[in-house]
């Protein structure tokens, strides 16, 4: 008789590799927990996508709030037939037209000159300046500002005042200039005193007395003044006569700001920046059609034919083809108001099938012949209908009294509800399985006990035949 062995192939070559078996049992009740997992994926993907939803949504909200401001219509270019005369530039508001500016005169500041110092050495110092110096009132300010120059040990020069008197802030400016012979050498110097700013009345200061005393102490002196007083620009717009404390000008005309430069003539001419308020329109468009791109990406998706995309995109295109009535009679504005302004549906036989097709030269008419009829329309007809509408799609209610989710928020807490309910389930699942493979691990290893006590029972058995 024949006898044979049944062997084990095993790590230990005894009983039953209990990990790789059940592994492989638990790997068949798998099939649960991964359509558990399988549906939260599809719910996770449906949140970012509709995050980017939402963002194109308020992309477009952005873009129609552009086209609803007040400064819609007011981007204009300016430009100056004569820089040099007259610089110009505009914040939009100013009215299209051309400005016949003439300037007369330009804003100055006053210049006081002290001479016949009889100073030939700007460097050196003058005895009646080492003390405190009464020395100007500046824009109308009292009392007299004064120096305290007692403190230069080594005496104080023309130089000295003259930094001394910049340094203070007092709203004028010192200078030591020389007075040259006729081969250009310098015989003596001056000191030349300059407002910081123009106008007859920023512009303006009074030298006191005692400063004129001070200087009159070097030796020879006799010191006089000389003024040149301030001066406010004087200019014409059209005609009609302004004038300003400086030469910058930013109230001679709404919204317009002159640089003056030199006397003479510019004609200024302001007009509207069509390029610019296309382009505000354009980016609409673009929005818009960035909106229809998204839905129909996410319905090719994870979203499939899903009614809310539906809703939306049929809300999104009746608030902006609704019939509008400004002056309650028909205009060709009421019942296609985006059409009248040269925005309008693509064909559905083309790709821009669902999108809008913008027609710029149509759109330049209509705000060359009426502005303010197509900006009454965008503020109170599509432009704040579109506006409101996709904000009630992304606002939080209280569920009561009629104030509810809006409908992407509405949905987007669905889904997470629905995630949140799947992860319970997952985590039920997972415990089941964890309890499953427990009892299978300690059934085969009670199994595996009891084939190594067998083996061990005809090991002996074998051994004590001699086989």
């Amino acid at each position: 008789m024949t006898t044979t062995s049944t062997s084990y192939s095993t790590p230990n070559g005894l009983g039953i590799d209990i990990t790789t078996l059940v592994s492989q049992m638990m790997s068949t009740y798998q099939g649960p927990i991964n359509a558990v997992k399988s549906q939260i994926s599809k719910l996770n993907s449906q949140i970012s996508s509709l995050g980017t939803f939402q963002s194109s949504l308020d992309s477009l909200k952005s873009a129609m709030q552009a086209m609803t401001s007040t400064s819609f219509l007011q981007a204009t270019t300016t430009s100056s037939s004569d820089t040099s005369v007259v610089a110009a530039t505009s914040d939009g508001t100013t009215p299209a037209g051309q400005y016949q500016i003439n300037v007369s005169q330009l804003a100055a500041p006053q210049t006081t000159t002290l001479s016949g110092l009889n100073v030939t050495d700007p460097t050196a110092a003058i005895s009646g300046l080492n003390r405190v110096v009464t020395i100007l009132s500046a824009n109308g300010s009292t009392p007299a500002k004064q120096i305290d120059l007692s403190a230069n040990t080594n005496g104080t020069s023309l130089n000295d005042l003259a930094a001394a008197i910049n340094k203070a802030g007092l709203g004028v400016s010192a200078l030591v200039s020389p007075v040259l012979n006729g081969a250009g050498q310098a015989t003596s110097y001056n000191l030349v005193l300059m407002g910081q700013q123009t106008g007859s009345q920023a512009g303006a200061f009074t030298v006191d007395s005692d400063l004129s005393t001070a200087l009159n102490t070097n030796a020879g002196a006799s010191v006089s003044s000389s003024t040149q007083a301030a001066t406010n620009a004087l200019y014409t717009i059209n005609g009609v006569q302004q004038q300003s404390q400086s030469n910058t000008v930013t109230n001679g005309m709404q919204g317009l700001t002159l640089t003056l430069n030199k006397l003479g003539t510019s004609a200024v001419n302001v007009q509207m920046d069509t390029s610019q308020i296309t382009t505000t329109v354009q980016n609409f468009v673009n929005a818009y059609n960035k909106v229809v791109t998204t839905i129909g990406t996410m319905k090719s998706g994870t979203w499939g034919p899903d009614s809310m995309l539906t809703s939306v995109q049929s809300g999104l295109l009746s608030q902006i083809t609704a019939p509008y009535n400004a002056n309650g009679s028909p205009t060709i504005l009421d019942s296609s108001p985006l059409a009248a302004i040269g925005i309008t549906q693509g064909s559905t036989l083309t790709n821009n099938a669902g999108q809008l097709v913008f027609d710029s030269t149509k759109f330049v008419q209509a705000i060359q012949t009426n502005p303010s009829s197509v900006v009454n329309m965008l503020k109170n007809g599509p432009g704040a209908n579109l506006v409101n509408y996709i904000t009630g799609l992304e606002t939080s209610g209280t569920n009561t009294n009629g104030n509810y989710d809006g409908l992407l928020v509405s949905r987007k807490n669905s889904l997470n509800r629905q995630i949140g309910d799947l992860t319970s389930q997952q985590s039920a699942l997972q415990e089941g399985l964890d309890n499953r493979q427990t009892a299978l691990t300690a059934q085969y290893s009670a199994l595996n006990a009891s084939i190594a006590t067998m083996q061990a029972s005809l090991n002996s058995v074998r051994s004590a035949l001699g086989m």
